[in-house]
């Protein structure tokens, strides 16, 4: 059980407000200073509140600022012997409190390689220099312990070699779907890379290194689906959902801005002959704000398919092991799950998903990793696949899962925290 957690950093308010009064000379209410912080920092402030209220000591880590790093660093290790679990952020250390930037640097870089190399397997830890969340560090762990993952292609080899449609394009540190492009005509292949389309929108084709090729997962029912996991490193399952996308495979929607126009009107002569007439200055006007590939001026314009089931994409989530205060599971609903091989009136995870789940959780902890949002696609014979993690995953599952699938942002981490805050009591990091 985890009775002490010893955070290495302080974003609370007192602490914010110095920072603030060195920086512009101000003193700002505490109204002020919460609508300043970020949310990573509402974040922490709900799951640091919300382990104390169920018996947990969160330790902030006093750290000494005044230069003397060696005997800071000696306490540090100290308290990190004696906690049970470690909350680090190698950003933020210092980041309120110290004056001197280049010492704060190195302190910084000190800091992290203490945890690293001693206490990374009991820490829940963010860097930006030592990073395993990206797809292809987390298909390497997923596939050393066995684990199914889709076949993934560098872009020169599938740009070579495979060429297989419809595919997946992936940016290896994308997030909610961001930078993902699903292609399903070799049109679209061709104008991704072209140059002088690209030259038009001001920049040059894609890098071989930017982007992998995914194969494409056809999943059980008429709509796109995943399976999304909210574990523990000790393989605690908090949480899980089925995400469902808007999209239905029978009546699929391009998307196309301004939406008037479909993907077919783009395609006739006429309109190529008028989108190549608009001049460059002109262009980037007609288009300013939308994403490139989806506005039909645009040289770049693809006619995309949106097959990501997020919910930050506009998916919606049917509650696994349903709570009396879950969502009601709509009629279509139940259909998709019959087509997942799930009961309808009281959906389960999967046995077998349920333990490789357990499986990858206890994986990435040695990592740093001490909750996550795993993302599972399951094909039409019933086959299970890894996608990735999500280190600061998004908490609406919580909404689906205990608030009837209401309330927004802050409800979400309201109940979130608590549920994550309930867990972690009972938490037990994986020897080494």
């Amino acid at each position: 059980m985890a009775k002490k957690i010893l955070v290495t950093y302080d974003t609370g308010l007192p602490a914010y407000n110095e920072y603030i009064k060195r920086k512009t000379g101000d003193i700002l209410t505490d109204d002020e200073l919460k609508r300043r912080r970020n949310e990573q920092d509402i974040f922490d402030d709900h799951l640091f509140a919300a382990l104390s209220d169920v018996g947990v000591d969160v330790a902030i880590f006093p750290h000494d600022y005044d230069g003397n790093a060696g005997s800071s660093l000696s306490s540090l290790e100290a308290a990190c012997e004696s906690a049970e679990v470690i909350v680090h952020s190698t950003p933020k250390v210092g980041a309120f409190q110290c004056q001197d930037d280049a010492w704060r640097t190195d302190y910084q870089h000190r800091v992290e390689d203490l945890i690293y190399s001693r206490f990374l397997h009991k820490t829940e830890f963010n860097s930006h220099t030592k990073e395993v969340t990206d797809k292809r560090s987390s298909h390497r762990i997923a596939q050393a312990i066995g684990i199914p993952v889709p076949k993934t292609w560098s872009m020169e080899k599938y740009l070579s070699d495979v060429r297989l449609l419809p595919v997946l394009f992936k940016t290896p540190n994308g997030s909610r779907a961001e930078g993902n492009l699903f292609l399903d005509r070799e049109e679209q292949l061709r104008l991704f890379f072209d140059e002088e389309a690209n030259a038009r929108c001001g920049r040059s084709p894609p890098s071989m290194d930017s982007y992998d090729a995914q194969e494409y997962i056809n999943t059980p029912s008429n709509h796109f689906t995943h399976y999304r996991i909210f574990t523990l490193g000790d393989g605690t399952i908090v949480g899980a959902v089925l995400g469902v996308s808007g999209n239905r495979k029978d009546q699929l929607v391009r998307r196309a801005y301004p939406s008037k126009y479909s993907y077919e009107d783009t395609l006739t002569e006429e309109f190529q002959r008028m989108k190549a007439s608009i001049p460059k200055n002109e262009l980037f006007l007609k288009i300013w704000g939308a994403p490139m590939y989806d506005h039909v001026l645009s040289p770049l314009y693809l006619g995309l398919l949106d097959v990501f089931s997020n919910h930050s994409n506009g998916g919606t989530q049917i509650a696994l092991t349903p709570t009396d205060q879950s969502r009601a599971i709509a009629p279509y609903e139940k259909e998709i799950l019959v087509e997942h091989r799930l009961n309808p009136d009281m959906p389960q995870l999967p046995a077998k998903l349920e333990a490789m789940a357990r499986r990858v959780a206890r994986a990435f902890a040695p990592h740093g990793l001490l909750y996550i949002g795993q993302d599972w696609l399951q094909d039409r014979n019933g086959n299970f696949y890894f996608l990735e993690v999500n280190s600061g995953p998004g908490l609406n599952i919580f909404n689906t899962l205990y608030n009837f699938g209401r309330g927004d942002e802050t409800t979400a981490m309201c109940i979130g925290t608590r549920k994550l805050a309930e867990a972690l009591r009972e938490y037990t990091p994986p020897s080494i």
